[in-house]
């Protein structure tokens, strides 16, 4: 028909997995506002680090990531220094971690939102941004304690 653009199938087919990665990722995030609602969020992160990691979770009623946290002791972890502004202070390495996170690098992602993290370590933009990080490397589990931490830094961020 004239006027109608037609999209070839492969780029149809990319966008309905990104479409169906996005929509995943919102249920997971809504399932663990769900749970935050109707629990404790030390609860529900308790629950996350014992399911993804066999380091103890911290049992102190600090806010935001902590040293003995499976989001800062996981096998594999990058180091902070891959992060070109990781030492730029908080807000510019969150900046380059949601730059990465555009351009599908989670691990580079990850190591700007733990730097990040080491100036403040309750920023919920950069927990929002670490569990982003997360869902797209398929760890979920961190995914979800990272998106627990955000919840309780700031319930109304998210």
């Amino acid at each position: 028909t004239p006027g109608r653009l037609r999209v070839p199938t492969r780029v149809r087919a990319t966008t309905m997995r990104g479409v169906i990665a996005i929509a995943a990722r919102r249920v997971l995030f809504v399932l663990v506002l769900a749970l935050v609602a109707s629990s404790s969020p030390r609860t529900l992160v308790d629950a996350a680090s014992s399911s993804s990691s066999s380091a103890a979770s911290s049992t102190t009623s600090t806010r935001g990531l902590t040293d003995a946290s499976p989001l800062a002791t996981r096998d594999g972890i990058p180091d902070a220094s891959l992060c070109e502004h990781g030492d730029a202070g908080h807000r510019r390495a969150t900046t380059m971690g949601d730059a990465h996170l555009k351009q599908r690098k989670p691990l580079l992602a990850e190591a700007c939102y733990l730097g990040a993290l080491r100036y403040k370590s309750d920023f919920p933009m950069a927990l929002y941004g670490l569990g982003e990080a997360h869902v797209m490397a398929d760890r979920d589990a961190l995914a979800a304690e990272a998106y627990a931490l955000a919840i309780d830094a700031w319930p109304q961020y998210v």
